[in-house]
């Protein structure tokens, strides 16, 4: 169920560098089905859910630690369906390298705020601030990306 009600949530996401958005014709329903969507991010890698023009909702799949993400306008809402991970956020970060404007990868994190998240967990991670998963051994980490666009401290 809650592929199918998060996949018809409307807000701007994006998570790693994801490929272009599949074409939809908004004016039509939308359903992909749970097996369907994982079949999409088997390996690892994220999946762009058809939404709304100027939406983006992500489905990912990290079966390694990811690196720390930093974006400019968008806020990442965040929730996890399968797996465990340790999520860091906050802080200060050093070292990062641009992927493109607004958004930055990798460096070292300090300061952070760090929680324990598995299923059903939601997270809200305001647009400027780092964020990192640390995924627990034994399973891969899934979860949705919804993006909001936000002035950072806005």
């Amino acid at each position: 169920m809650l592929p199918v009600c998060a996949a018809l949530i409307a807000g701007p996401a994006l998570a790693q560098t994801p490929p272009p958005a599949p074409v939809h014709d908004y004016a039509k329903p939308f359903y992909m089905s749970a097996a369907d969507l994982a079949a999409k991010t088997a390996g690892g890698v994220t999946f762009e859910v058809p939404t709304a023009p100027g939406a983006r909702l992500m489905r990912i799949r990290r079966d390694k630690d990811g690196e720390i993400e930093i974006h400019r306008d968008y806020a990442d809402q965040i929730i996890v369906f399968s797996g465990h991970a340790k999520a860091r956020i906050g802080g200060a970060v050093t070292g990062q390298r641009a992927i493109a404007d607004g958004d930055w990868r990798g460096g070292v994190a300090t300061g952070f705020q760090e929680y324990d998240v598995g299923p059903g967990d939601v997270l809200w991670v305001p647009a400027g601030m780092a964020h990192q998963f640390v995924v627990t051994p034994g399973a891969p980490f899934q979860y949705f990306t919804v993006k909001n666009r936000q002035t950072p401290g806005g």
